[in-house]
């Protein structure tokens, strides 16, 4: 059995083809100091708090315009260039958690994609420069309808456990593909 493409960056990456992946990536600067660090020499077994900057609590996603930038350049990828199925997505105020599979690239280049796009039409429409996303993604493999189900809920309940809206159906940054059942 062949080994499935694997990179690193802080974190191990894995993926197998035909996976299904769970992801979440953050605005640069929104995970706190203390939390970073602590996750970095876990992971690490040293200190890394050079690559760390502390929280700006910033909620750029909340502006409609940015996170409508965000949704299109997700059904982008997926429509136009082809590059995965989207399954779910939540674009929350200060985080996307996103759901697909299908990948006909690696899952960082698409990300890279991704962020790189909705980071240049970010920054130009606030007026501001310099790192609109933590550099690192979390990203899992889904091994089972099980998971794949639990998922699913959680990324879609997002908003209702921050308690933004009482459904989830009602955030109007929320997708799920018609061909899932929540």
């Amino acid at each position: 059995m062949a080994t499935p493409p694997f990179y690193r960056r802080k974190l191990p990456h894995l993926q197998p083809e035909q996976g299904t992946f769970d992801v979440c990536f953050r605005l640069h600067g929104s995970i706190p100091r203390n939390l970073l660090t602590s996750v970095w020499q876990d992971y690490a077994g040293k200190d890394n708090s050079e690559d760390i900057t502390p929280g700006h609590k910033k909620a750029w996603l909340l502006i409609p315009e940015i996170a409508k930038l965000a949704m299109e350049s997700l059904h982008f990828l997926e429509e136009e260039m082809k590059v995965c199925h989207l399954i779910c997505y939540c674009i929350m105020p200060t985080h996307v958690h996103l759901m697909l599979n299908q990948c006909t690239k690696p899952l960082h280049q698409i990300l890279k994609s991704h962020k790189q796009f909705v980071a240049l039409r970010a920054n130009r429409f606030l007026g501001r420069s310099g790192p609109f996303w933590q550099r690192e993604s979390y990203d899992r493999l889904i091994r089972d309808e099980t998971e794949f189900r639990r998922r699913v809920a959680y990324i879609l309940r997002n908003p209702e456990k921050a308690n933004l809206v009482r459904h989830w159906a009602d955030w109007p940054y929320t997708y799920l593909s018609d061909e899932v059942v929540p």
